[in-house]
């Protein structure tokens, strides 16, 4: 039984990224987006991720997110490794100014929505 429902989970947020990823995609082909790579140096080199700005979530602070003059109308796509940074710094982000924040998880997510 927990396999099945492992399975039927999986699905579902498969199907929901599908979606997602659409609706992503068009943010950024109207510019109404901006991809925030949050991956340290070395794996920010290992699989790059080409038109995202990068800022190394290790030193992360409002000061340094500040600094990126980043448009805070715009909605900050925001992604690491597996989504858990990502997901910590969605709170700096909103306290920085940035109201429209969202974790798309990882780099992968991020280079099917450039691609």
């Amino acid at each position: 039984m927990k396999i099945v429902l492992s399975i039927l989970l999986s699905l579902v947020m498969f199907i929901s990224q599908a979606g997602d990823l659409d609706s992503w995609k068009k943010m950024l082909s109207e510019d109404k987006a901006i991809g925030l790579d949050i991956r340290s140096y070395p794996e920010l080199k290992l699989n790059p991720a080409e038109g995202a700005i990068h800022l190394s979530y290790f030193g992360f602070s409002q000061d340094k997110i500040k600094a990126l003059k980043m448009d805070p109308n715009k909605t900050i796509l925001v992604f690491c490794e597996s989504g858990g940074r990502a997901s910590k710094a969605l709170d700096d982000l909103k306290e920085a100014g940035f109201s429209k924040v969202i974790n798309i998880k990882d780099w992968r997510t991020w280079n099917k929505i450039k691609n």
